[in-house]
C-alpha cells in the first residue's frame, strides 16, 4: 500500500503531508498525493489524542499511530513493533519478535526537521521445541537524517535514509504493508538504505502531484551490520505522478559501484486504488559488471471485505543473478484490523521451487503502529 495524504494548501501541502507521513507512516516524500479517495490501509492512525497531560513544557499528547507529542518542544516520539509466526514446509514453527522500531522527530523550526529510527531486529526467536535465541547485535540505525525544506519543490536531506526505489521499500514498516512476507524484488537487487544526501520535492500540476528525488551515497553506514554490505558508491533518481482519480505511476533508477564494478538498476511501479479494491505492482531489472543480470516483478491486488478485513493475493517472479534458479511465488492471505493501529496478518506462500530466499510455508504476524 501507499500512504497518501490530501494536501490543503498548495504552498504548504507537500511539507505538511511529509511531516504527517514521517510521524504516522515512516515513509518519504515521494508518495504525497491529493487523491480524492484515500487508499486502503492495514491500519488507521488517529486524528485526536486519546491521552493528554499538562507539563511545564506544554501538553503531552498521544495520538495512536502518530506518536507522543512532547509539549511545545517540537519533539515527537513514536515507532512500531512486529511479532511473527513462521512455519516453513518441512520445518518447525518459530515465533519471533522481529522488529521493535523507535523513532524521534524534532522540528525546532517550521522547515527544519531531524528524524531518527533505531530498529531492533530479531529481538528473540523461539521454536516449537522451546529453544530460544536472540541476536547480540540486533540494534541498527535504520534512519538518521536532517531535512531542510526551502519550498514545496526543494527539500534537502542528508544522513541515512531509505533508498527511494519503488513503493514497498519506502513504506516497508510492518503495520503499513499488507503481508508479513516481502516481495523478493523489493529487497534483493538494491540496498534498502543509503548514507548521503537527497534532493526532493513536489510540483502540483492540474489534477495531480509530481514528486521527485535525486540522491548520492557518499559514505558507509555509521555502525557495522553483518547482514548489510552496502555499495561503495551509488547515485539514483525517482519520479512519481499521483493522480486525483486514485492511480499513480513511478519510475526509479540506481547506479551502484562495488569493488570497482558498476551496476545499473531500473524500475517501474504503479498503484490503482478504488475502494474496496487496490492493485499495486513493481518491476525492477539490474545488470552490469561484476555478476549476471537479475530481475523481478510482483502484482498485488487487495480486496477490502469490510472496514477491518481485507483479502490479499500476490504473484511474483524473481530471477536472481546466478543461483538459485528463477522462482515463482503465490502469496494468499488476509489482514484483519484488530484495533485502528493494530493489524493481524496471515498468509500462505506457495512456490514452484523452494529456495532459501523463498521457502514455501505459513506466515502470520501482529503489527502495531505506536
Amino acid at each position: 500500500m501507499v500512504v497518501r495524504l490530501q494536501a490543503g494548501r498548495r504552498r504548504l501541502g507537500w511539507w505538511r503531508a511529509h511531516a504527517a507521513v514521517l510521524v504516522a507512516a515512516l515513509a518519504t516524500a515521494s508518495g504525497v498525493s491529493r487523491a480524492a479517495a484515500p487508499p486502503l490501509a492495514p491500519v488507521e492512525a488517529g486524528e485526536e489524542p486519546i491521552a493528554s497531560w499538562s507539563t511545564p513544557l506544554g501538553a503531552l499528547r498521544y495520538v495512536p499511530g502518530r506518536g507522543l507529542q512532547v509539549g511545545d518542544t517540537g519533539l515527537t516520539l513514536g515507532g512500531y513493533t512486529n511479532a511473527t509466526l513462521r512455519r516453513d514446509e518441512g520445518s518447525e514453527a518459530s515465533f519471533n519478535l522481529e522488529e521493535l522500531s523507535l523513532f524521534v522527530i524534532y522540528e525546532p523550526l517550521s522547515r527544519l526537521r531531524f528524524f531518527s529510527e533505531l530498529e531492533y531486529d530479531d529481538v528473540f526467536d523461539i521454536d516449537t521445541s522451546g529453544d530460544s535465541e536472540s541476536r547480540e547485535e540486533s540494534a541498527t540505525v535504520e534512519r538518521l537524517y536532517l531535512d531542510f525544506g526551502l519550498s514545496d519543490a526543494v527539500n534537502l536531506r542528508t544522513g541515512i535514509f531509505l533508498t527511494p526505489v519503488g513503493r514497498w521499500n519506502v513504506i516497508h514498516a510492518a503495520p503499513l504493508v499488507w503481508t508479513t512476507s516481502r516481495p523478493l524484488s523489493t529487497r534483493i537487487p538494491f540496498d534498502p538504505n543509503v548514507t548521503g544526501a537527497m534532493l526532493s520535492g513536489a510540483f502540483f500540476p492540474e489534477n495531480g502531484v509530481v514528486t521527485y528525488s535525486l540522491f548520492d551515497q557518499f559514505a558507509g553506514p555509521i555502525e557495522g551490520n553483518p547482514d548489510f554490505d552496502p555499495a561503495d558508491h551509488s547515485v539514483g533518481a525517482r519520479v512519481q505522478y499521483d493522480a486525483e482519480r486514485g492511480w499513480s505511476v513511478g519510475s526509479s533508477y540506481v547506479a551502484a559501484r562495488r569493488d570497482g564494478c558498476w551496476r545499473h538498476l531500473g524500475g517501474i511501479d504503479a498503484l490503482w486504488s478504488l475502494p474496496p479494491i487496490e492493485v499495486m505492482g513493481e518491476a525492477v531489472a539490474d545488470a552490469g559488471e561484476g555478476g549476471e543480470p537479475q530481475w523481478g516483478f510482483y502484482l498485488q491486488p487487495v480486496l477490502a471485505v469490510s472496514e477491518r478485513l481485507a483479502l490479499v493475493f500476490r504473484y511474483e517472479h524473481f530471477a536472481p543473478a546466478g543461483s538459485p534458479p528463477q522462482v515463482n511465488v503465490l502469496t494468499m492471505g488476509f489482514a484483519f484490523r484488530l484495533l485502528p493501529t493494530v493489524v493481524f496478518k496471515s498468509e500462505y506462500q506457495v512456490v514452484d521451487r523452494s529456495t532459501s530466499v523463498a521457502p514455501a510455508g505459513l506466515r502470520a504476524s501482529i503489527a502495531v503502529l505506536l
